[in-house]
């Protein structure tokens, strides 16, 4: 009995572990990218910078897993009628008319959690363009301690939103993330644009659109904390 609970931290110290290493990844390649050149269909040597395709191909990919989730959804339903023969003999007995009634209440509610995700879903959606379009102006080390903001504002909305207060040392936590964004963010802004070739300018323009992006990626965790815990989804 005391197994599960002995390996469990393990499980998420590998999750987070996991979630740092490919996220610092997707950060290193998609700069890789924006620093690609290539030879146009005029045949003129052309800069790579499309981040709103990025962002789509990305995107892409997750929506696929909507399918997966359909056809194991199809799969499920199938197995459980093929298992309990009785109860479908039973439901057989019904009213055709509660039958009806107790599907549409379950395709309903299936339909309902979909479009109340949608929002953090929106909001991840137009958060990471933000980072992606932040990312041509400024190298991926600043992006990715940039990214770190999402702190910051997660803390705000958690306690504008969902009503949690903060103790003393997660303010004093709080302060600390907010010296290191700040000291990066100006780093950056004076620093010689070396890495990057462009000016003071464009270089504070990337840094305020990779804190915009994280603002919008701060209200995706909020909503889904909302989901997740408050309104009960699975």
């Amino acid at each position: 009995v005391a197994a599960p609970h002995s390996t469990a931290p393990f499980g998420v110290a590998a999750l987070i572990a996991a979630t740092l290493v490919s996220g610092t990844a997707c950060t290193i390649l998609l700069k890789a990218q924006y620093g690609m050149w290539s030879i146009g269909v005029d045949g003129s040597r052309e800069h790579f910078a499309r981040p709103v395709f990025n962002v789509f191909v990305m995107f892409l990919g997750m929506a696929l897993v909507g399918v997966v989730d359909g056809a194991a959804r199809r799969v499920r339903g199938r197995l459980r009628r093929d298992r309990r023969p009785d109860q479908a003999e039973e439901k057989e007995t019904e009213p055709a008319e509660d039958i009806e009634s107790q599907a549409s209440r379950d395709e309903l509610s299936y339909h309902w959690k979909v479009f109340t995700l949608a929002a953090p879903a929106a909001c991840e959606l137009v958060g990471t363009c933000f980072v992606n379009f932040g990312l041509l102006y400024i190298p991926a080390s600043t992006c990715q301690i940039l990214r770190g903001s999402s702190i910051i504002f997660c803390a705000m909305l958690s306690m504008a939103l969902l009503g949690k207060r903060m103790r003393c040392f997660e303010w004093l936590g709080l302060a600390i993330c907010v010296a290191g964004v700040g000291l990066v963010g100006m780093a950056q802004m004076f620093h010689a644009g070396v890495a990057t070739g462009s000016d003071e300018g464009s270089r504070g323009f990337g840094v305020a659109l990779v804190l915009i992006g994280q603002c919008f990626q701060a209200s995706q965790l909020v909503f889904e904390e909302f989901s997740l815990k408050k309104a009960n989804f699975p």
